[in-house]
């Protein structure tokens, strides 16, 4: 990753649309990152969980800890810097990982949180994971909302395959 060219690109967005809220994903960050980034007019950071703390490492992790997406929150925190923290539900967690999950997210004090129901896709690992049916990815956005009421919830991937729509 470039970060220097993408400071440059922010500060360009910025300069030609002065009222943008400017909100990037790039993964795991350091203190002087977030800090510059906080100067360069990024106004939320993305970083999803993925699933539930407890059993991130088992279901997800391949490169790097749940601790270390938690620290990148709270650097984006410590700068100023709005959160969008969500996950992906499908990837073969059960009903106690997603409340957990829920709670997680709640816990950290982000601002948004993006849910994502996955897409399987065949050659990947995940590929023979069942479908989350419609009624479980209502109550899946219920429960979103009943752990985290002020929360904006965004609905996203798999959102049109899942629900039908």
């Amino acid at each position: 990753m470039d970060f220097r060219r993408i400071l440059s690109t922010l500060d360009c967005l910025h300069g030609r649309f002065p009222d943008m809220k400017l909100c990037v994903c790039l993964g795991i960050l350091s203190d002087e990152c977030a800090r510059e980034l906080s100067l360069h007019h990024v106004w939320r950071y993305n970083m999803n969980l993925q699933t539930s703390p407890a059993r991130y490492a088992e279901l997800i992790a391949t490169t790097h800890s749940m601790e270390e997406k938690i620290a990148t929150i709270r650097l984006m925190q410590k700068y100023g810097i709005t959160n969008c923290t969500g996950g992906i539900f499908g990837l073969g967690e059960n009903w106690e990982d997603r409340v957990d999950m829920a709670f997680a997210i709640r816990d950290l004090k982000v601002e948004a949180s993006t849910l994502n129901i996955l897409l399987p896709i065949p050659g990947t690992p995940l590929e023979a994971q069942p479908p989350v049916t419609p009624a479980d990815a209502a109550k899946i956005f219920a429960l979103f909302r009943l752990i985290n009421p002020t929360m904006t919830l965004k609905f996203c991937a798999g959102r049109e395959t899942s629900m039908k729509d």
